[in-house]
């Protein structure tokens, strides 16, 4: 199978996410490739989808032929007669009783330049008072024809830059896939085109909001919010998480101040230029807000699906309580979320399901976010979209736009694949049986009711039946999603805050260019582990076979890549050739099954290196789940087309190890060896954050080196640097059942000269002791940059034994302090408690510890003096001023001097904080 069928392969099964059946979106996007065509694929889904919204707006519209008073749609082309000649300063007191404007400015303003154009071709389509309840064909097709303008200048836009940001890393046939089924969503094309309204202004410019957001121009995000909400006051929905979003970032930046000021003058300026006309006194000013905001409605209109309507079945809430006290219910309802696009979801559904003033249509502000999520949150967004357009069906049946609402819906669920059995079973292979259930049920009760109520007449004195039982059902499923969506808010919260460096602070730490060992080539992509389309398969080849060494984990439930890789090396250690990396699932605790997986990969990428039997393995992720064997497999032949020696290339191939890291952990250096004229190079990567603690391994690393070195001698030098790096680190105190650490030398670099290439093989040579103490210092560069990413850390504590009978003893001392919870937990707290180290010496185990000897000391790492906590077993006087600036710095240093001897040791570690708990709260979910 040649590379581009097997990339073709690849991409396909990632996308659809395993489904034995393609969806014909996909087949689509699959056609186009095939014939070389995929690049006017952007093209041609604005054309179709022009074409289907074009096509829904051939039918009727709300108030079609409906006199007197009509509908929507009258109410929108009153509003181009109104503003068109009405001076600006009556728009709102103009005829209230016939569509009196009741939209914020923004409106009135796009209304105003709708019937300005509109009035150079027809006059009458806007004459005042007597155009009202116009219809001709020729005024219809404009009208029409500004919906569709308003959505592909702002709406689509926006949509195409957010699925660039949030999709980032996918290949282009995601962002195409991702692009076409959010145009394609039905419940905006329905009322919209159908219906007729302009939402898509107002979510166009909420979209351009959160794109400025994710790219941190947050002021620009601020002008494009404050016009939503000038445009359509139903924004506020989104309020409450861009405010969260927007303050965080204020608390928690370097210029977080300046940027409160920013914002504040952002909003003023922008909110006084929409509202200026209107500014001139406070009866002007009134008279718009009481019009936008008009409490006298009631909590919904007509036959809602939110918690007012739903309840009102049974309790006649507007019968008990007065307006004002249902709104100050919902306003001790309405949650607060974290993240961002999650955020936005939770808080725009609370606001539908309990806010006030709600009408059937206000469901697209949820919609909106929800579907934004189609390809993260497959299983409940998907779910979410059927029920919310079932749910517009009483509104639409009214308007005889039936057959629209049905073409549109199925054809979205075809398009996407949304109702195939296959898909459902493997979009959350972790939703409960029961819940997959209720899945089908829910469905098959939407197309019950639609049968019934075009076969079956209700009972006289139930008229609105089936519009009334539309409404529970709705409504229970749409309260049910914020009981999972905070759940992944949570997830995405930690997603958000830990999934690059630029959002950690830590950017520093990513190296922007490397000198990379002679032989070796790598890469990174997405084979389809990962269900959020991140890279998760790492490649690294050697041209010429290595010599290899490696330590595993010694937790006794060792998983198949590692049972695997270490009988590969002790069959031929010296004819290593590849290393295989897979994130996203571990292959652990997985039987017989997963053990003939993980030989299965290795046999493959053994094969097409050339070499049998030269393939290691290495895999991160939940626990208990078999691998996708054939999505790496796939992979694996992909990667090997790919393979590259520049940075970009050992980049990627660092960003697919990545699990919960919040950066690459690459490295490269240069290093030279007594005996030898050349200069060699030696490369690295270290993936992991939680599950971190000796002994050997706690993580995933590899380094490569094209020095020449024996086997004996590289597996002695890994020992030793192991001992002194990745032994010496602890984030946890949880030691996984995958860790690996190899190390590769191919010699390439020997190879460049004829003279001057020494093989290092001696065990009692100066060579030797070079490479080795190189090794070691290049394992605990890579070491530390693992705590430093620890989950939730928000310190980086050495903790520096000396004084010791032995560099055991010295090592266990510190080891055990590092992992205290008690310690780490006042490192997080900032508090000078020098009594929980001094306890966690005394448990340590090490028998030659003297308390009349032991001195405990805080060492800052600015070069200033250490604080003296405890010396020769006296307490010190603290200055707690000066212990809470050393504690406050992201660096220290913890000294302890047992004053018994000569020997030291050094461990690396974190504080525990809140997030580690929220991040391990929820990992496999």
């Amino acid at each position: 199978m040649s590379s581009q069928q097997q990339r073709k392969r690849l991409e396909r099964t990632a996308i659809t996410k395993q489904r034995p059946e393609e969806s014909p979106a996909v087949q689509w996007f699959d056609w186009l490739g095939q014939f070389q065509i995929r690049k006017y694929a952007s093209l041609l889904t604005l054309l179709f989808c022009l074409y289907v919204r074009w096509t829904v707006g051939l039918n009727k519209y709300s108030g079609f032929d409906a006199p007197p008073m009509y509908g929507d749609y009258e109410a929108q082309r009153h509003w181009m007669e109104l503003t068109l000649h009405i001076p600006i300063k009556q728009w709102y007191y103009y005829d209230l009783d016939w569509w009196g404007l009741d939209y914020p400015p923004l409106t009135a303003y796009v209304s105003w330049i709708c019937g300005k154009i509109g009035s150079f071709f027809n006059p009458d389509w806007f004459a005042l008072d007597v155009s009202r309840g116009y219809e001709s064909l020729e005024s219809k097709m404009f009208m029409r024809s500004t919906v569709v303008f308003f959505e592909y200048v702002i709406y689509v836009p926006g949509i195409f830059v957010f699925v660039n940001w949030w999709f980032n890393d996918a290949s282009r046939k995601k962002k195409d896939l991702a692009t076409l089924l959010i145009l394609l969503q039905p419940a905006l094309i329905l009322i919209d085109h159908g219906h007729f309204q302009y939402n898509s202004v107002m979510l166009g410019l909420s979209i351009w909001a959160i794109d400025c957001f994710l790219y941190d121009y947050d002021v620009l995000g601020s002008i494009f919010f404050c016009l939503a909400l000038t445009f359509k006051q139903m924004s506020l929905y989104y309020a409450p998480a861009i405010f969260a979003y927007l303050l965080g970032k204020c608390f928690k930046g370097e210029h977080g101040f300046l940027l409160f000021i920013k914002l504040g003058l952002t909003v003023l300026v922008t909110f006084g230029v929409i509202f200026m006309p209107f500014l001139d006194s406070i009866d002007h000013i009134s008279q718009v807000i009481t019009r936008v905001f008009p409490l006298q409605r009631g909590l919904y209109e007509d036959k809602v699906a939110n918690a007012w309507c739903a309840m009102n079945v049974i309790v006649k809430l507007r019968e008990i309580f007065e307006i004002q006290t249902l709104t100050k219910i919902r306003l001790g309802i309405t949650p607060d979320k974290r993240s961002l696009v999650y955020g936005i979801a939770n808080s725009s559904l609370a606001f539908f399901m309990f806010s006030f003033q709600v009408h059937e249509k206000s469901i697209l502000l949820p919609a909106l976010p929800i579907t934004l999520l189609l390809l993260d949150e497959g299983f409940w967004s998907s779910w979410f979209i059927n029920v919310a357009v079932f749910s517009l069906f009483p509104l639409l049946k009214k308007e005889d736009l039936a057959l629209p609402y049905f073409v549109v819906w199925l054809l979205w669920n075809w398009v996407g694949g949304f109702l195939s059995h296959s898909d459902i079973d493997d979009h959350d292979n972790n939703q409960p049986l029961l819940l997959r259930l209720f899945f089908w049920v829910s469905h098959l009760t939407m197309v019950f009711l639609h049968i019934a109520e075009f076969n079956i007449s209700p009972p006289k004195q139930y008229p609105d039946l089936y519009v009334v039982l539309n409404k529970p059902l709705t409504t229970i499923i749409q309260k049910a999603t914020p009981t999972i969506i905070p759940r992944a808010s949570l997830h995405s919260s930690r997603v958000y805050n830990r999934v690059t460096a630029s959002s950690t602070g830590k950017e520093h730490l990513v190296p922007t260019t490397g000198t990379y060992p002679r032989g070796f080539k790598a890469t990174g992509l997405h084979c389809g582990v990962k269900k959020n389309g991140k890279k998760d398969l790492a490649l690294i080849f050697s041209e010429a076979p290595c010599t290899a060494a490696a330590v595993f984990t010694t937790n006794v439930f060792k998983a198949a890549p590692v049972l695997v890789s270490r009988e590969i090396l002790e069959k031929n250690p010296a004819n290593v050739r590849a290393l295989i990396v897979n994130s996203g699932c571990a292959n652990a605790v997985t039987g017989t099954k997963g053990l003939e997986n993980a030989r299965k990969v290795s046999d493959v990428v053994s094969s097409l290196s050339g070499t049998p039997d030269s393939a290691l393995l290495m895999s991160t992720g939940v626990i208990g789940q078999h691998i996708p064997v054939e999505k790496i497999i796939d992979g694996a032949r992909v990667a090997f087309h790919e393979l590259g020696e520049s940075h970009k290339s050992w980049l990627a191939t660092a960003e697919a190890i990545m699990t919960t890291d919040t950066f690459p952990k690459l490295r490269s250096r240069e290093f030279r060896i007594p005996s030898s004229g050349l200069t060699y190079r030696m490369a690295g990567m270290s993936k992991g954050a939680g599950m971190i603690h000796p002994n050997m391994a706690t993580l995933l690393a590899t380094v490569l080196t094209d020095a020449p070195v024996t086997e004996n001698v590289l597996s002695s030098a890994l020992k030793y640097a192991v001992d002194r790096s990745f032994n010496a680190i602890s984030v946890d105190g949880d030691m996984s059942t995958n860790d690996t650490f190899a190390v590769l030398a191919n010699g390439a670099a020997a190879d460049l000269s004829k003279k001057g290439g020494v093989i290092i093989d001696n065990l009692d040579s100066k060579d030797f002791v070079q490479f080795r103490d190189d090794l070691t210092d290049f394992a605990a560069e890579l070491a530390q940059l693992i705590v430093r990413d620890g989950e939730g850390a928000t310190k980086f504590v050495t903790i520096h034994v000396k004084g010791a009978q032995s560099f055991n003893d010295a090592k266990q001392v510190a080891s055990t302090i590092a992992t205290s919870a008690l310690v780490k937990t006042a490192l997080f707290g900032q508090d000078a408690n020098w009594g929980r180290i001094l306890c966690a010496v005394g448990y340590s185990g090490v028998k030659s510890i003297n308390p009349s000897s032991v001195s405990v000391s805080f060492i800052p790492t600015d070069g200033t003096t250490p604080l003296n906590l405890l010396v020769n077993g006296e307490p010190e006087l603290v200055d707690e001023k000066r212990a809470s600036e050393i504690l406050a710095m992201e660096d220290l240093e913890i000294g302890v001097d047992l004053g018994g001897g000569d020997h030291s040791a050094k461990m690396w570690t974190c504080d525990f904080s809140h997030e580690y708990v929220t991040i391990n709260a929820d990992y496999r979910t």
